[in-house]
Formats: structure tokens, C-alpha cells, sequence
């Protein structure tokens, strides 16, 4: 690629010396023996590089082709010499040329290539002075008279353009190597780049809107299982490969954001040629000129397969094992109950107290169980909703009377002041209220006696606000971003003296999350925290 390069720059250097120079000459002198001998010469160079260009097309083999480029560079200085010779005198600006092949090896060749073409270049000159000098031949160019009879002119016109080639040598040395420099590091990160998108499985993408190009790179070419060819992919080819079931959620997100200019980034599958299904994480950017029209869209796309098989693997191990664990502690609960009552004769009161722990305990293990399975179903995706027009004032007064005893208990006070009388969203009410009752049961456990836990709820243009409040220990800010984790539990001695099964705020956010909610959470360390859910009025198809 450089070769042909060099060969493009002598066309444009040629047609730049030779055919301004045949028209002044054909304009001072009219057709003259100069002008048809420049002519020639003229012809000739360019034949030359026309052979050359052919030839570099044709070559395969690298080492043909650096004999190639080498003889190149060779036949340059020696043109250039002659021309030196023939037109413009040793002592013309011409020799400046030289620093053409100087420069050029230095992008081929590197620093061998510089000095090289730098002593070649020396060589030609200095035996073209010499020559002149001796008598062997007399320049055909205007020549400085001193130079056939001057020997001392002669040795410092040698030294100082000799000087004057090796230091531009020199020069060009230094520059290309720090060029090279920047691109072996350039070069080497572009691989580390490329290594690590490999390992990931991680892609990057350009569409082009108005022409409906889209640039991939080589892994995701891979991801998508197509064949890198030269022609372009467009978003019809694109969307080609996206699983059917997929294709609206792709087609709506895109379309979106090539419209307002957000941000996206969601899940979908594909599907390859032969059949295979494969999970795609996407996430992209929209970018607009300078008329705010959207011109382009850039982003990433990872495969996530194996993650997404394994997390349903380990929901399928989830749901069954919950499952089977779920009869038997039924029947646990059953037979316990059973005794408890006498039906296997009295019972004393200590072996009561003994049955009330396993039947307590018996049903902190079903709640466990119910709670797994539920989650299973979530992330597998077979949850199934019941929504309903639901009143979140009323929902909550039922909430604050069932979980009153439990506070009283703990001298604690459970506050709920309602602002409206009724306030109506579309949910799941029973999931809705098994959201908040766990919300209410940290509360419960983490808040001291003679304090009090507070509900809020506050009505907002697009939907509501609930929030549970209490005055507890509170979540130290290192904690804060994995207490919504599967199991998670927070690494304070005062929460540890309470059960926990850990499962109790992930599952909650993942009901919120299912009907298009959120759910944050404030706290200071001692002093209490706030938990706020935010639920549209109607959830999002």
C-alpha cells in the first residue's frame, strides 16, 4: 500500500516540475531542441512510473516487492542526478529533491531506508562535482565557473551539501521514528482492543441513517455469524437476523431514538444462519448535525448467551428445588399444627412451646420457598400479573392495620396520614402490597423501640410516590449499592442480631421493576432510612 503510495506522490511530483517547465519553455523558446529533449525525459519518467504502478498491482510476494521499491528509489536519485546535470547546475535548488526519496524510504524502510537513500543521494552528487571537476564530463547545466578550477570550492561545496543531505537524514530519522513510535503504540492498543472485544464477545456499530450504511466491526461480523464482505449491511439486513418475537422491541427502541436523540440500551435475540439463538445486549447513542437532524447512531452489542443461560438454568434449579422443598414443608406445617391441637393426644405445655418453634420456623422456610419460586418465575420471565384497578390509599390503611400488633410489640408506632382519599394505579395489587410489607418488615426489625415508621404517599404528574420512612439504624453509604441483591446481607452487628433471609428487598425491587416502577433508597448511618417506590398510574405495554 505504501509502494503504490510513493508511486501516486511521483505522478503529482512529476506533473509538477516537468509539465510547468515544458510550458515555460515552450512559451520562451517555442519548439526547441531543450524543449523536445525535456520532452523526452519527461515521457520517459512517467512511462517509468507506469510500469511501476503496474507492476505493484500484479506483485504479491513481499520481497518482490521491496526489490521493487528499492529500485524505485534508486532510479529517483539517479533521474534526479541527471536532471541536476542536464537543467539546473550543481549549485541549483534542484538538489532540495534529494529530501523526496530521503523521506519516502523513511515511511518504507524505516531509519536503514533514510540513510540509505541519504548516501546514495551524497554518492551521486559528490561524483557528479567530482567528474565535472576532473573533466570527465562538463555540466550541461548553468554551472559556477570556480567549481571546474576552485579545488577548495570544490571540497566545500562537497561538505556543506553532503552536510546538508545528512542532516535532513538526520532530521527525517528522528520525526519518522517518533511517527512509528505513536503507531506501534496506536497499533498495540487497537490489538488489545480488538483481544478484549474478542473475549468479551463485545462489538461496536455505526449506522449511518441517511444512507443506511451500517459500519460493524470484525466481532460483531462474528457475533451475528455473516461474513465480512465489501458490501456495506443495512438495517434491513440487520433486522434480518433479529429473532421474530424480538424484532418490534428493536424496531421501536431505534426508532425512537433516531427521533429524540436519547440514548438506548435493551436486550433481544438473534438468530443465526444455521439456526442457533443467541442474546444480545444493546446499547447505543443517536447523533444530530448541526440543524438538530439526526444523522447517525453509534453504540456497542455484546453477547450475553452465556450469562442468559445461565441465569435460566439457574432459575429452572431455583423453581424446581423450591418446588419439591415446598410439599414437604406443607406437610410439615400440616402434621405440626395437627399435634399442636391434640389429634395425636395432649400435648404438655413445654412440647407446645417446642411445636409453636417448628411451626415458626416451618413457615419462615415457606416463606423462603415462595419467595424463590416468585423470583424464578421474574427472571425467567412466566410471571404473571393480575392488574387490576387498585386504591393505594386503601391498600395502604389494610397494610397499617395488619402490621399494627407486630409494631405494638416492639413498642414502635406505624404512622400513616393520608392526603387523599383515594388514589387509583393500575398494578397487581397483591404483589404491590407484598412489595411494601417487606419494605415494612426491615423497617420493623431495624428500628428501636419507642421510634416510629412513617407512609407516605404523594401524587405526581405521570403517576405516585410511596414512601416508608423509619427511624432505624440506617445503611452505611458503602452498603447502599448491593442492599437490593439476592442474599445480600449488610456487614453491621447490630443487623446481624436479625433474621434475614436476604431476598426480601430484591424481590421487591423486582416487582416494582416488572410494572415499570422504581425504587430508591436514602439513608444516613444511626439515623434512619427512606424508601421510595414510584409507580405510574397505568403500566406501559
Amino acid at each position: 500500500m505504501r509502494t503504490r503510495w510513493y508511486i501516486y506522490l511521483r505522478w503529482f511530483i512529476l506533473s509538477a516540475i516537468v509539465v510547468p517547465g515544458i510550458v515555460s519553455l515552450y512559451v520562451g523558446y517555442g519548439w526547441s531542441a531543450q524543449l523536445q529533449d525535456s520532452l523526452k525525459l519527461g515521457l520517459i519518467a512517467f512511462g517509468t512510473n507506469a510500469v511501476f504502478f503496474a507492476l505493484s498491482r500484479m506483485v504479491k510476494s513481499k520481497t518482490v516487492v521491496r526489490a521493487l521499491i528499492t529500485t524505485i528509489f534508486v532510479i529517483d536519485i539517479a533521474m534526479i542526478t541527471f536532471f541536476i546535470y542536464t537543467k539546473g547546475g550543481i549549485e541549483s535548488r534542484s538538489v532540495i529533491v534529494y529530501v523526496v526519496p530521503i523521506i519516502m524510504s523513511a515511511a518504507i524502510f524505516s531509519r536503514k531506508g533514510v540513510y540509505g537513500s541519504a548516501l546514495l543521494s551524497v554518492l551521486a552528487y559528490d561524483v557528479l562535482i567530482l567528474c565535472n571537476y576532473f573533466g570527465v564530463f562538463a555540466s550541461r547545466g548553468s554551472l559556477y565557473p570556480d567549481l571546474q578550477i576552485d579545488s577548495s570550492y570544490v571540497i566545500n561545496t562537497i561538505i556543506f551539501f553532503n552536510a546538508l543531505l545528512i542532516l535532513i537524514s538526520v532530521a527525517v530519522d528522528f520525526i519518522a521514528r517518533l511517527l512509528m513510535s505513536n503507531e506501534q503504540l496506536a497499533t498495540r492498543r487497537l490489538n488489545e482492543l480488538m483481544r478484549a472485544q474478542s473475549i468479551a464477545k463485545f462489538g461496536s456499530w455505526e449506522w449511518k441513517k441517511v444512507a443506511d450504511v451500517l459500519v460493524w466491526s470484525d466481532e460483531l461480523y462474528e457475533i451475528f455469524g455473516i461474513e465480512k464482505t465489501s458490501v456495506p449491511i443495512t438495517f434491513e439486513r440487520y433486522l434480518e437476523c433479529i429473532h421474530p418475537d424480538d424484532k418490534k422491541l428493536v424496531i421501536d427502541e431505534i426508532h425512537k431514538a433516531s427521533l429524540t436523540g436519547m440514548s438506548f440500551a435493551f436486550d433481544h435475540r438473534i438468530v443465526l444462519a444455521n439456526g442457533t439463538v443467541r442474546y444480545i445486549s444493546s446499547n447505543g447513542q443517536s447523533y444530530s448535525d448541526k440543524n438538530g437532524e439526526i444523522t447517525h447512531l453509534t453504540g456497542t452489542a455484546r453477547d450475553i448467551t452465556d450469562s442468559k443461560l445461565l441465569e435460566h438454568a439457574k432459575n429452572d434449579f431455583v423453581a424446581v428445588t423450591s418446588h419439591q422443598l415446598r410439599t414437604p414443608a406443607t406437610i410439615v406445617k400440616q402434621y405440626t399444627t395437627m399435634l399442636s391441637e391434640g389429634y395425636a393426644g395432649e400435648v404438655t405445655t413445654q412440647q407446645k412451646d417446642f411445636l409453636k418453634t417448628i411451626y415458626d420456623s416451618n413457615e419462615r422456610q415457606i416463606t423462603i420457598i415462595n419467595d424463590l419460586l416468585n423470583i424464578a418465575r421474574i427472571d425467567s420471565g412466566n410471571f404473571n400479573m393480575n392488574v387490576q384497578r387498585t386504591d393505594l390509599i386503601a391498600m395502604l390503611k389494610q397494610i397499617r392495620i395488619e402490621h399494627s400488633g407486630k409494631y405494638k410489640s416492639k413498642n414502635q408506632r406505624l404512622l400513616f396520614k393520608p392526603k387523599y382519599q383515594k388514589v387509583y394505579c393500575n398494578v397487581d395489587g397483591d404483589q404491590i402490597k407484598m412489595a411494601i410489607e417487606n419494605l415494612l418488615d426491615n423497617a420493623h426489625k431495624y428500628t428501636p423501640a419507642k421510634k416510629a415508621v412513617k407512609i407516605e404517599l404523594k401524587r405526581k404528574r405521570k403517576g405516585v410516590l410511596i414512601s416508608i420512612s423509619d427511624e432505624g439504624i440506617g445503611i452505611p453509604s458503602k452498603d447502599i449499592h448491593k442492599i437490593f441483591d439476592m442474599f445480600s446481607r449488610i456487614d453491621n452487628p447490630s443487623v446481624l442480631q436479625e433474621e434475614g433471609t436476604g431476598i426480601g428487598l430484591y424481590w421487591a425491587k423486582k416487582i416494582i421493576t416488572v410494572h415499570g416502577g422504581t425504587i430508591d433508597v436514602v439513608s444516613e448511618h444511626k439515623h434512619g432510612t427512606t424508601f421510595t417506590i414510584g409507580l405510574p398510574y397505568k403500566i406501559a405495554k
